[in-house]
């Protein structure tokens, strides 16, 4: 299993554990909700506009089937991405 912490900075998924079409566990540690995104081409506009992938309360944990090619958390805060 490996971790990364996903931030407001667009990730581009593809290096293994982490691809397109895979899944993962994203926790968040925070005290509030976060937002996890995702788009086809990391841009925000037409094809690449950010969708919401899950709405993660705080200190929980939720799975993502289908990861796109790019994601990231929709506010300044950071969540915990695990998988493998």
């Amino acid at each position: 299993m490996r971790m990364i912490k996903l931030t407001n900075t667009a990730l581009e998924v593809g290096t293994s554990p982490f691809f397109t079409g895979g899944e993962a566990i994203v926790h968040n540690p925070t005290g509030g909700s976060l937002i996890v995104q995702g788009s086809l081409d990391g841009t925000g506009t037409g094809d690449g506009a950010w969708s919401t992938l899950a709405t993660v309360p705080a200190g929980d944990m939720l799975q993502i089937e289908e990861l796109p090619p790019f994601i990231r958390v929709s506010t300044a805060a950071t969540v915990n991405v695990l998988a493998g």
